[in-house]
């Protein structure tokens, strides 16, 4: 890769920080629960081909990731939304525990199963808000469902 390809594909931090700063907090949670997903499947396909590093390093992705997601609950004002993520958090890390030391793709399985709803949910929160946007109703709608409930009701 050339330099000036790897400065027209880069963003700036400058960039970036603006990009950041002006995504809507909902868009923000979707998308590192999207990342955090990705970064498992990969565990998944490096554990299938015996890609020990690949494992390793999207393992590790997943896991610093979800760590910054349970980081982010606010006991207090969270209450017992909050704590159910934060169980379901520690159970999905403890999960990726077992992958570096037992090769296990059946752990990564089981914490994307509990992960997945918990995205699907910001994502269906965020579609609403720019429905409700884009048609100039007021940006606080009640979720879909109690999924929605729950995870809107613990970010941080």
């Amino acid at each position: 890769m050339t330099m000036a390809y790897a400065e027209q594909t880069m963003m700036s931090s400058d960039d970036l920080a603006e990009q950041l700063l002006s995504t809507p907090p909902q868009q923000l949670v979707a998308m590192m629960y999207d990342q955090v997903l990705d970064s498992m499947r990969q565990t998944i396909e490096a554990i299938e081909t015996n890609d020990i590093e690949r494992r390793w390093l999207a393992c590790t992705e997943a896991s610093e990731l979800l760590t910054q997601l349970y980081l982010a609950l606010d006991m207090q004002r969270g209450g017992e939304i909050a704590e159910n993520l934060s169980q379901l958090y520690r159970f999905a890390l403890w999960r990726l525990s077992r992958v570096n030391t037992h090769n296990d793709a059946d752990a990564v399985r089981d914490a994307i199963k509990v992960l997945e709803p918990l995205r699907d949910s910001w994502h269906e929160l965020d579609e609403r808000i720019e429905a409700a946007l884009t048609d100039g109703l007021p940006t606080v709608l009640p979720p879909a469902d109690d999924r929605a409930v729950k995870a809107t009701q613990a970010r941080a």
